[in-house]
């Protein structure tokens, strides 16, 4: 399971570097900006990027149970 802490420390990285959240279940969403990201306590609320429109703007929202995140991962790079 990823924690809030490391969930947190990924989103507030400067410069901020996309990555990548992967389920239990084998779901997976990018995070292309840190305004597409909101952790809270137990869940987090993924943006999906606009098909239009520049980050921040999302097209659609994914929400997700902590306890569910199995893999976080940078873009391009090893897992975390």
């Amino acid at each position: 399971m990823v924690t809030f802490a490391e969930l947190n420390n990924l989103k507030q990285q400067q410069p901020f570097q996309p990555f990548r959240v992967t389920t239990v279940s084998h779901e997976s969403y990018e995070v292309q900006h840190p305004g597409l990201i909101l952790i809270g306590d137990e869940e987090v609320t993924i943006g999906l990027p606009h098909p239009s429109k520049p980050p921040p703007v999302a097209g659609e929202m994914v929400w997700l149970w902590l306890e569910s995140i199995e893999n976080v991962e940078m873009i391009g790079s090893a897992s975390k």
